[in-house]
């Protein structure tokens, strides 16, 4: 019989890189997204794609931090939505590893 703690695991598992519930996963659609496309702002008053990925990175670590009994303090703006400095691929690629290396701290900081 598996633990609650296990089950949240394979939902955090499913939703990040596979057979979601609400469809594709996080890691499944970011695959397919250029860093053209990552930095496009579509609607002027909403955040891009990359803007969104760090802003996943950061609340990630936020509840990583929770777990561990780190301090967590203010969140500055920069924090929360970091500027993106460099559209290019390779940025694109280190943003989207940078956010699933925090995703494997955050579900490694779980209990057993």
């Amino acid at each position: 019989m598996s633990t609650e703690i296990e089950r949240i695991k394979d939902q955090m598992h499913k939703t990040f890189y596979s057979d979601a519930w609400h469809g594709g996963s996080v890691m499944e659609f970011l695959s397919e997204i250029s860093a053209k496309e990552a930095a496009s702002r579509p609607l002027k008053a909403r955040h891009s794609i990359w803007e969104l990925v760090p802003h996943m990175e950061t609340w990630k670590r936020v509840a990583r931090y929770a777990l561990e009994g780190k301090e967590i303090g203010r969140i500055s703006p920069e924090e929360n939505w970091p500027l993106i400095e460099d559209a290019s691929e390779e940025s694109w690629a280190r943003t989207v590893e940078s956010l699933r290396e925090e995703h494997e701290a955050l579900v490694g900081a779980l209990p057993v």
